[in-house]
């Protein structure tokens, strides 16, 4: 029970402009290393979905072309190579 009869630790003193700074940049960095990666994984599964769809987005004017909307290949067509 040596918790119960020793006398408290004073606080510990606070930071440094120093320490703030170096936690603030690596703060700094992970956000932007998580948003790397996010824009990564985010590239990566729109581009496959991108693949697969019809719909797609001219980079010059913006605006979607529907290709092959309304032609269909029939019931029996599974594979149509």
């Amino acid at each position: 029970m040596g918790g119960l009869f020793s006398s408290p630790k004073p606080p510990p003193p606070p930071p440094t402009p120093e320490v703030d700074r170096r936690s603030a940049a690596l703060e700094e960095q992970e956000r932007r290393e998580r948003k790397s990666l996010r824009a990564r994984r985010k590239a990566r599964t729109q581009s496959a979905r991108a693949l697969m769809t019809q719909v797609r987005t001219s980079p010059v004017t913006g605006e979607g072309s529907d290709y092959g909307q309304g032609t269909t290949l029939g019931p029996d067509v599974r594979n149509p190579r």
